[in-house]
């Protein structure tokens, strides 16, 4: 294994003036003549030699100041090797071309590595607009300068861009050029000189050669401002455009993991490997990078371990033609041998490295496919096109939604949102048509399906993520940020409100038929109050077109605090109505965008809020609606101390809860205002009931009539309240009942009752006793 030479060996060898400091540690040029001196102390070396080399992260910088941080990745070790031989020059992960690598995970990989594979060499994967002249002198002709041949012919000195010395003695020379470029690999004229551009990966300065010598930075321009190569040489390395109707390509991942199914010594037959290796070319449109993966697939066939430049030639020379072998030839070849196209293998599915997390953007479709390897359309697959996009969806059972989790940055690119709608539809179609060719019309159901598998609720979400600091916050919550008085029924009110939300949270559709309404002059924070309580769970309002519309119940999904604005305004009927909503635990909807009905258990509390303090019109019902009068909120204050409210809130109905529970009752008796409290709950109610000018009429007939034990309803009509013929409408009927139970009157029923001072009977009331 080869060693590094002792640190005297570069004593001598001249640093370039430090023009750069950003290049960290000093550059070194050595000659040909002290680069035979290292091969010839490495011949000698003995048991007594120092440690290792390792890579040094400083050299990177360059690539940092240029912006091209996001470009490197990790290599074996530079010692690595296994049944293909020395690994040190390639890179670590399968699908190292798709993967994105932090500085962290470089700068780990760096000092740590692997388990098995202790610290490692760092690669530049060229992005567009790059190009490396790669010169490596042992495959130069004896007796040829090519790098005189190739400054003569095409006028470059390459002294005019950023270099680098490579461990074998050879040059890597960093150029720009047009982004939609694609180049040749070589030109046949040049042997030992290597064009490398997107899809392909050079070593980085800093990373230590398989034969232990490091690479390094030469002087020169800085990496960030290096030049363009002369248009005479891109002319000469452009890459002829495939013919018109070629075969259109298949990702490379995918078309690598059908060739990673096939032995490489089952195609020592030339014309059945080059058959092979045209399909490939084709399925791939004969880029560079398919190329590195076909060269490095047939060199590890032993018998052809050091073609490799002869089967890149060989490759550079194919043309993609219509109407050639295609990419079903590899199919064929994959289910001659397997019986079907297996799935991608597991160790490559994911980049998992060293036991992290995997990056899920880089993962390879596990498609099913026909016996000519075409994706079949099914929904399964249209579910695994999504999943290999690294999108993870998950359906939101609390506001009945698909939520977008895990990469979202191919969506991002096209500025939609995280939450699937026919926008994030039309994206993932456009992204699953450019990657595998195939164009999926379920996309909306897999994503469906996709969330069913991962569902979770956002609510239960986030009230499980809050930790409580146990000060009590919440029984004084209208008095301290909201200004109310101090009393024991506000207090009541307010435990009573926290504790109905986040049972309706954890409960959904228990028992909780009671409004708080909030009272104050108009501009007192009433509303944003709310908002800052409820945050993204809050709502200004539910459907305009009244309770009984189909579309409330979609307004309402999604939300947890929803405000009732404008409670003064409320007609009659309509409180009649509110106080029926109020009652109801489940509703049943068809929701928009929905096949069929569903029952909808309530997951929300409503809040009242008005600038009237006489709204209740009736005193029957009342017991529904608990009054607070608030001065100015606090909105800073709420929004600080929002979380932990819920959190106490939380705590505290899991405490009431469970000790329900140990009672043998049921939940919801917890969220009834205190039996002790009713008495003044009574007194705030009575006092927002208007008086209904029909009780002074009713009750000036009634105390000229002290004898009368029984009324029938249009003698009182007619008499007492003057209508004529006493006729008596709905509303009228359900009036005079609430006035007569103020009176100390009851109804007497359908049947009636017998009235003897008229001797018969009548329908309408009798006193109570």
């Amino acid at each position: 294994m080869s060693r590094r030479p002792a640190d005297d060996v570069f004593r001598n060898v001249p640093a370039p003036p430090a023009s750069d400091p950003s290049f960290g540690d000093p550059l070194f040029d050595p000659t040909p003549e002290q680069y035979d001196a290292l091969g010839r102390w490495l011949d000698g070396l003995d048991a007594h030699v120092p440690p290792p080399p390792e890579t040094n992260p400083r050299q990177l910088q360059p690539y940092r100041d240029a912006g091209l941080a996001d470009a490197l990745i990790p290599l074996h070790r530079w010692n690595h090797s296994d049944e293909k031989g020395e690994r040190g020059k390639t890179p670590r992960d399968p699908q190292w071309r798709r993967r994105m690598y932090t500085p962290a995970e470089i700068q780990q990989w760096i000092e740590n590595g692997s388990y098995n594979d202790p610290g490692g060499n760092v690669g530049f994967r060229i992005p567009p607009g790059w190009i490396v002249f790669d010169y490596d002198p042992r495959n130069v002709p004896e007796g040829r300068d090519v790098l005189a041949e190739f400054r003569q012919k095409y006028g470059i000195d390459l002294m005019a861009f950023p270099r680098v010395r490579t461990g074998s003695g050879g040059l890597h020379a960093y150029g720009r050029a047009p982004i939609d470029l694609r180049v040749r690999n070589a030109l046949e004229e040049l042997h030992g000189i290597e064009f490398k551009a997107l899809g392909r990966q050079v070593v980085a300065p800093g990373s230590i050669h398989p034969c232990g010598f490091p690479y390094c930075w030469l002087a020169g321009p800085p990496l960030k401002e290096a030049p363009e190569w002369p248009q005479q040489l891109l002319d000469a390395i452009k890459r002829p455009e495939p013919q018109a109707g070629a075969q259109e390509e298949i990702p490379l991942t995918e078309a690598e993991a059908l060739l990673r199914r096939l032995d490489p010594t089952d195609f020592q037959d030339h014309d059945r490997w080059l058959e092979l290796m045209m399909a490939f070319h084709s399925a791939t449109g004969g880029s560079a990078e398919a190329a590195d993966v076909f060269i490095d697939w047939s060199t590890s066939d032993p018998a052809y371990t050091n073609h490799g430049e002869l089967i890149r030639q060989r490759w550079d020379s194919l043309k993609v033609r219509a109407g050639g072998v295609t990419v079903g030839t590899l199919y064929h070849r994959v289910i001659e041998k397997h019986g079907h196209v297996p799935p991608a293998p597991p160790e490559t599915v994911f980049d998992a490295v060293g036991g992290g997390e995997a990056d899920a953007s880089s993962r390879r479709p596990a498609f099913t496919r026909d016996a000519n390897g075409k994706i079949l359309k099914t929904l399964g697959n249209a579910m695994e096109a999504i999943r290999a996009l690294g999108i993870d969806p998950q359906y939101d059972w609390f506001r009945h939604r698909i939520a977008l989790r895990g990469d979202l940055r191919p969506l991002a690119e096209y500025k939609v949102g995280d939450i699937w709608d026919d926008n994030v539809k039309t994206v993932v179609k456009v992204l699953i048509s450019e990657r595998d060719k195939v164009e999926f019309n379920q996309l909306s159901e897999a994503a469906h399906a996709l969330g069913l598998e991962n569902s979770y609720d956002s609510l239960v979400e986030y009230l499980d993520s809050l930790s409580w600091d146990g000060k009590p916050r919440i029984a004084e919550f209208f008095s301290t940020y909201c200004g109310s008085e101090n009393t024991a029924y506000v207090r009541g009110v307010a435990r009573v409100f926290f504790l109905g939300a986040v049972a309706r949270a954890y409960r959904p559709g228990i028992k909780f038929d009671t409004m708080v309404v909030l009272e104050s002059p108009q501009g007192q924070n009433k509303s944003g109050m709310l908002d800052r309580l409820g945050g993204d769970f809050y709502s200004d309002g539910i459907s305009q077109r009244g309770l009984a519309h189909p579309d409330t119940v979609d307004s309402m999904q999604g939300q947890w605090i929803i405000e009732v604005p404008e409670l003064a305004a409320t007609k009659r009927t309509d409180v009649e109505t509110l106080k029926a909503f109020l009652s109801r635990r489940k509703d049943r909807a068809r929701l928009a965008y929905k096949e069929s009905s569903a029952d909808y258990p309530r997951r929300c509390v409503l809040v009242g809020t008005t600038n009237d303090a006489s709204y209740l019109r009736d005193h029957t019902g009342g017991r529904r609606f608990l009054p607070v009068t608030i001065k100015r909120a606090d909105l800073g204050a709420v929004e600080r101390d929002r979380h932990q409210l819920w959190a106490e809130a939380v705590a505290e109905w899991n405490s009431a809860s469970a000790a329900a529970r140990q009672r043998g009752e049921p939940e919801w008796k917890v969220l009834v205002l205190d039996e002790r409290l009713w008495e003044a709950a009574a007194a705030e109610q009575e006092a927002r009931t208007p008086e209904d000018p029909w009780v002074d009429l009713v009750r000036e007939w009634l105390d000229g009539r002290p004898d009368r034990v029984v009324v029938g309803v249009r003698e009182l009509l007619a008499e007492a309240i003057g209508k004529p013929g006493g006729r008596c409408g709905q509303e009228d009927s359900a009036r005079l009942r609430v006035v007569m139970s103020r009176l100390g009157w009851e109804h007497a029923g359908k049947d009636g009752a017998h009235d003897p001072v008229l001797k018969k009977t009548v329908k309408g009331y009798r006193r109570c006793s």
